[in-house]
């Protein structure tokens, strides 16, 4: 047997599920805004994932320093305050030694973001003739998978040379500065060439991470990678 609502039943049944409806965005959007404590020498590379949610500590880095001989792509971009903040230090030094200006062109991406730059990867090696069964893996040597990219971290950044391309970095004076002096200032070439059996990832010259200048300093020193060091470390 059915029975029919009455009007004031009617509308407190589609109220609530209204409230249901709120309350399920709401628990959403809290749990796709977790923030994840990062600590600088996490290690995220094609076997270690990144947690999902967001790193805490992200700040806007136009909105958080101002130095004339760093360059940013755009003003939207965010990453570790203390990275941030080393940066800064960095880019002033080479000032003082007439070398720049550094020229930022990526920091922190959602996992989201690395799903778009892979999945281009993806169709632009398919294009290039690879075989689709292929695609993925020879994709990921160069744009790491969703999940997995320091750049999830805020502790990783991509700069270029004065063409806007991410190869021309390696021809820049300031290349050269950031590779002998980087390791003061906390930063790392993540990616060196003789290294890439054991990052996964090409050599790309053009990829600094900050690590802090105690470990950064013991990894030139002992011509290691972050993924040794944290090996030696253990």
């Amino acid at each position: 047997m059915r029975y029919a609502l009455s009007r004031p039943t009617k509308i407190a049944a589609f109220a609530l599920a209204a409230l249901l409806a709120v309350s399920l965005c709401s628990c959403q959007r809290h749990q796709a805004q977790a923030k994840i404590a990062v600590d600088k020498l996490m290690l995220v590379n094609p076997w270690n994932a990144f947690p999902q949610g967001t790193p805490a500590g992200l700040v806007n880095i136009a909105d958080s320093i101002q130095c004339e001989n760093l360059k940013l792509k755009n003003d939207a971009m965010l990453a570790q305050g203390e990275a941030v903040e080393a940066l800064a230090r960095m880019a002033e030094a080479m000032a003082k030694d007439q070398v720049g200006p550094l020229r930022l062109v990526s920091a922190y991406r959602s996992i989201e973001y690395q799903q778009g730059l892979y999945q281009n990867k993806v169709q632009r090696v398919i294009a290039s003739g690879t075989p689709e069964d292929d695609a993925e893996d020879a994709a990921a040597r160069e744009v790491a998978r969703p999940g997995y990219s320091e750049h999830h971290t805020g502790y990783a950044f991509d700069f270029s040379g004065a063409d806007g391309t991410l190869d021309s970095f390696y021809q820049s004076d300031a290349y050269r500065w950031v590779a002998e002096h980087g390791a003061q200032y906390g930063f790392i070439i993540r990616y060196p060439e003789e290294k890439s059996s054991i990052t996964g990832i090409i050599y790309e010259p053009w990829h600094l991470r900050y690590v802090g200048p105690e470990a950064a300093q013991a990894m030139a020193n002992q011509g290691l990678c972050l993924e040794e060091y944290l090996k030696k470390q253990s």
